[in-house]
């Protein structure tokens, strides 16, 4: 089982889980993770034969990142809302509160 935040688990669960952290937490890993989104952010486009700026795919992952689930809902919504994905105002795209648990 995987979760964002421990908070929405259940005492009874989570005594029976093992936890592992995934805190990134110097600038290398930060960016060695920021740079394998961004190459699978373009595989998908490019296998889905979408029309992407690289600039919107960054600011996608700077925006969202490290939660790669929110970063293809976020860009499946602006692909449905321009036809391509390009763009910058993504939390006024889609209500987020609303989508959270995602």
């Amino acid at each position: 089982m995987t979760c964002n935040t421990l908070v929405n688990v259940s005492e009874y669960a989570n005594s029976r889980l093992t936890l592992i952290d995934f805190t990134l937490t110097s600038r290398e890993e930060i960016g060695e993770v920021r740079g394998k989104m961004y190459n699978r952010l373009i595989n998908i486009c490019e296998n889905e034969r979408l029309e992407y700026d690289p600039e919107t795919l960054k600011n996608l992952i700077i925006s969202f990142g490290p939660d790669m689930r929110k970063i293809i809902v976020t860009m499946y919504a602006v692909y449905l809302a321009n036809g391509k994905i390009v763009g910058k105002d993504f939390k006024n795209l889609l209500n987020f509160d609303k989508y959270s648990q995602i």
